[in-house]
């Protein structure tokens, strides 16, 4: 509604302006208006307090303020105090919200932590350039591309069975890995060092639960051709090693009290009765005999024991070809 304006006449008691009752009808439109409506000032010399704390909206969800204007000073919501930063970075309590590369924002500073919070589907993601994606759904780290590159320019270590016993794998700078009982491998065997020595190292396997005389047939990753040295186990067993996974599947019939013969392909066989270890002296020249060799150990693993249990077994040898 327009203001409305009373007609006061002409002059004192002119008796050509408005009646009372017209005037205070005016009046009365007039304020009513202004308490229903939102004032609109056009200069505001001194600060705008509500009458009464968090309880008064500025504009609605319906009806929305466009752009809101302020200076370099803070914004709070709930009390968290936001600003802008000296470098244009914005500020959620003094730690900067700042970009990496123009396309990802990090919370950097102090203690604080940025946490994304994903349902079952679809998952948390993380775009990237050329199309790649990194997905978080609860345990899982998946990529779009299929391959997930984990990069560091220090150790990356990886942490298992944390609520009881520590396991740790870890990925060292030297391209090299430490596995849990801290012995360290070469990502990739070679066939002799730049020092001019072989090397000792060792394959460690576990079976599943086994139970009296089952076995487990595993293929390992090891050189194609070694010196193998000691065969350790962590209970009564009666492990065998391979040239081959064909031999290895030929020999699963044969008894423990039965000889292999010179085609069985054998490379060494332990029996124990208990955890131990297997010593060969001299050591045993060990190879892989596949059509093209590769860096494979077949190893067919009985569980000699009571009850059930996991067999852990550690090659020991010297690597000779990679």
């Amino acid at each position: 509604m327009a203001k409305q304006t009373i007609n006061i006449g002409s002059g004192e008691l002119a008796g050509d302006g408005e009646s009372l009752r017209s005037a205070f009808n005016k009046t009365n439109s007039n304020f009513n208006e202004l308490y229903s409506s939102v004032i609109t000032a056009s200069n505001i010399a001194s600060n705008l307090i509500p009458a009464a704390n968090n309880i008064f909206d500025l504009g609605s969800s319906s009806t929305q303020w466009r752009s809101l204007y302020v200076g370099t000073s803070t914004i709070y919501l709930g009390g968290v105090p936001l600003s802008v930063g000296t470098n244009g970075n914005l500020l959620v309590s003094g730690n900067p919200v700042q970009g990496t590369g123009g396309s990802v924002n990090k919370l950097t500073s102090g203690t604080a932590k940025l946490e994304l919070i994903g349902s079952v589907n679809p998952y948390v993601v993380f775009p990237s350039a050329f199309g790649e994606s990194i997905y978080i759904q609860g345990n899982e780290v998946a990529s779009a591309n299929g391959n997930l590159a984990l990069t560091s320019q220090g150790t990356v270590v990886i942490n298992a069975n944390v609520a009881s016993t520590l396991t740790t794998w870890a990925f060292l700078t030297d391209g090299t890995i430490q596995f849990p009982d801290g012995t360290i491998q070469s990502s990739a065997y070679v066939s002799q060092p730049a020092g001019g020595e072989f090397t000792f190292t060792n394959t460690i396997l576990s079976t599943p639960n086994l139970s009296f005389n089952n076995t487990s047939t595993q293929i390992v990753s090891g050189p194609k051709a070694y010196i193998l040295n000691k065969i350790s186990v962590s209970t009564a067993s009666w492990v065998r090693v391979y040239i081959s996974s064909g031999t290895q599947q030929n020999d699963l019939l044969r008894s423990i009290d039965v000889d292999p013969v010179s085609t069985t392909g054998i490379v060494a066989e332990a029996i124990t009765t208990q955890s131990g270890t297997v010593v060969f002296s001299p050591g045993i020249n060990g190879f892989n005999n596949e059509t093209t060799p590769v860096s494979q150990i077949p190893v067919s693993v009985t569980y000699l024991g009571a009850g059930t249990a996991s067999v852990s077994v550690t090659l020991h040898f010297i690597r000779l070809i990679s």
